[in-house]
């Protein structure tokens, strides 16, 4: 139940009694404040304290759209303010809680520019970080000429940041802000430390079809902007004919609808980084689920064929195999991919219709107690009637859902789509992926079929990427400080017999339980699985969390984490570069012991190549009493679950 409270104070410039205006909005606890102020062009200007420190320097704000009329970067005069107090619980089907918290204090500041025009510009202060957003009313429609949102921090600060590519699919490596080119792009989120040892994770969030999706323009001293998209560049033959030919045609420019109102810009903000990795901010600015009825929506872990062999959907004894094994592990899905519309014929719309074996294996799978998603592009689906037909089809044929992919564009066109499909989808009861994609935006609240998105370098560039190009160690260590922090993340993780990886078996094992995903789509083939010393681990896999902690770690270096799942604490860790202590403190257990099975590296000193494949299972006992320190092997890694410990 939402809880707001309102403070109405109206009467144009009477409302502020000094020559220099000035408002401040404090999150509820205290901890954070946002402080508002005019620069001598009267635009409005905003920095941000956390703890009485300062954190974001005095940054610009502002909107503008083609008509003159509709200018809100200077010469702002304030005419009305408004309080609103957030407060509200909501339940998420998938994510890193179930339970979630909405809290905020609200401020709405509304202003007349020149033109006598009006827009409100909308703040909320979080404990965990700030948001903030225009409200224009524009009569008519238009488009936007320019937006200014943008936060200062010290030159020197750090950040993990990916440089800004329409498939959102690379490296997350460590910067300095002062070494930045002018310019500059990178991918929303971004994760920065200040000099201050303050951690900022900068996103959008409840990005709809009335908008582009942003990332970040490096503007020099320290200023990031947020900007919106670019046009592509022609890139990988590989994807010519299927996502460049929509997105190359797609309008960079965003076409404001009468009373505009855009997405929210985010912060999330603290002194530590359990603040960064266990935030569900994006969520928490999003719409309320629109769906009536969700007890139709199942998450679950699903077993991936075409990573081991891209020609196993066409092989149907082969997928009965993984079928076979999804249900002696207890999985609940089989990803039904490219093979829907054949490998070997091109992307005809039509030829997966003609495919016999298709309700063979979806009655064979059905009879084990797995579930099938299927494959499309986005292409095949972007008119109403193509996703009438299609999605039609699927409900007909038993399918549970549809993995979308070739989106890779964050243009507004392409949000639009977003947010169409999955309301189509829903008409169905079709679950939804979308692959080839941007990092989640919250949609999942809203729509929670919603079971997981790409934006990620994950699993599959083990399959056709160059050596320096597939994810290392470092990658994995900084996934869950950045992209994962967001929203669901499909990295299709367990990749034990790639001979392509640096990590070691139990580096591997511990992914699942590190990332987040409504579905966990598990990459390798059913006899690496079913061999597995870490079967009775595997076979307790789940895609859906009640609460998660952070434990202990540092980007690109190494992440103990723990989520629970009912009375049952799974707790993980991996390791980058040379073999360290982890720091354990789990005192959010249940008071006591607990001896537990573990699965971790043969030797926490070297490993060798051969020992990379190794795996002990041995007890050790946890306690919730003091801090325990567990040797992590090179680019290593363990797992284990403490049973009743909730």
């Amino acid at each position: 139940m939402m809880k707001k409270y309102f403070l109405f104070l109206i009467g144009g410039l009477c409302l502020f009694s000094c020559t220099q205006p000035r408002w401040e909005v404090l999150s509820p606890g205290k901890k954070i404040k946002i402080c508002l102020f005019f620069n001598g062009e009267k635009q409005l200007m905003y920095n941000v304290s956390f703890e009485g420190r300062e954190v974001i320097h005095s940054s610009p704000l502002g909107i503008a759209l083609r008509q003159d009329s509709q200018n809100f970067i200077r010469h702002l005069i304030p005419v009305e303010k408004k309080f609103t107090v957030i407060n509200e619980t909501y339940t998420l089907t998938t994510g890193k809680k179930r339970k979630c918290l909405n809290h905020a204090h609200e401020l709405a500041l509304t202003f007349e520019n020149k033109q006598h025009a009006r827009a409100t510009f909308i703040f909320r202060a979080y404990d965990d970080g700030i948001a903030f957003r225009y409200q224009l009313y524009n009569s008519r429609k238009d488009t936007v000429r320019e937006e200014i949102s943008s936060f200062v921090l010290d030159s020197c600060t750090e950040g993990w940041m990916e440089q800004y590519r329409s498939d959102y699919e690379v490296f997350y490596p460590h910067r300095r802000l002062d070494t930045l080119a002018m310019k500059d792009a990178f991918i929303c989120p971004a994760l920065f430390r200040t000099p201050s040892a303050h951690w900022l994770l900068a996103s959008d969030a409840a990005v709809y079809g009335n908008y582009a999706a942003m990332h970040l323009r490096h503007e020099g001293k320290g200023q990031m902007r947020f900007s919106l998209p670019n046009q592509i560049q022609p890139g990988s033959p590989w994807y010519r004919g299927t996502w460049e030919e929509i997105t190359m045609k797609e309008d960079t420019l965003v076409e404001a609808s009468p009373c505009l109102l855009t997405p929210w810009r985010m912060l999330i903000i603290g002194n530590h980084l359990s603040t960064i990795v266990e935030s569900v901010l994006t969520e928490n600015l999003n719409p309320p689920c629109e769906l009536q009825d969700t007890s139709w929506i199942k998450p679950g872990v699903a077993c991936f064929p075409w990573w081991s062999d891209d020609l196993a959907n066409d092989k149907p004894d082969r997928l009965k195999q993984f079928i076979d094994m999804a249900a002696i592990m207890h999985w609940q899905y089989l990803e039904f991919d490219i093979g829907l519309i054949g490998n070997r014929g091109g992307y005809a719309i039509d030829q997966w219709r003609k495919v016999a074996y298709i309700p063979e294996i979806i009655r064979y799978a059905k009879s084990k107690g797995i579930e099938v998603y299927g494959w499309d592009e986005r292409k095949n689906l972007d008119t109403p009637e193509k996703r009438a037909d299609i999605f039609g089809r699927y409900k007909a044929l038993g399918v549970a859902g549809i993995k979308i992919d070739f989106l890779n564009s964050d243009k507004q066109e392409a949000n639009q789509f977003r947010e169409d499909a999955l309301r189509d989808a829903a008409r169905y009861r079709l679950l939804v992926s979308f692959h080839g994609e941007i990092t989640p935006k919250g949609l999942r609240r809203r729509f929670p079929h919603l079971m997981t998105q790409e934006g990620v370098r994950g699993g599959e560039y083990y399959k056709f990427a160059p050596d320096g190009e597939i994810p290392d160690p470092e990658h994995n260590c900084t996934l869950p400080f950045t992209r994962n922090v967001v929203g669901p993340m499909d990295y299709t993780p367990v990749g034990f017999s790639t001979p392509r990886r640096r990590t070691t078996y139990c580096h591997e094992l511990a992914l699942p339980v590190i990332f987040e995903s409504g579905w966990m789509c598990m990459a390798d083939a059913p006899e690496e699985f079913l061999r597995s010393p870490a079967r009775e681990y595997l076979q307790s896999l789940t895609s859906v969390w009640d609460d998660t902690r952070f434990v202990s770690g540092y980007p690109g270096q190494y992440i103990v984490l723990a989520r629970r799942k009912g009375n049952d604490w799974y707790v993980a860790g991996i390791n980058a570069g040379q073999q360290r202590w982890a720091m354990m403190n789990l005192n959010f257990l249940k008071k006591g012991e607990y001896r537990v099975r573990c699965y971790h590296d043969p030797s926490w000193t070297s490993v060798s190549e051969a020992g990379k494949d190794k795996v002990i299972a041995d007890s050790i006992t946890v306690n919730s009493i003091y801090p325990q320190y567990f040797p992590m092997a090179t680019n290593g890694g363990f797992v284990f679950i403490v049973k009743n410990s909730y």
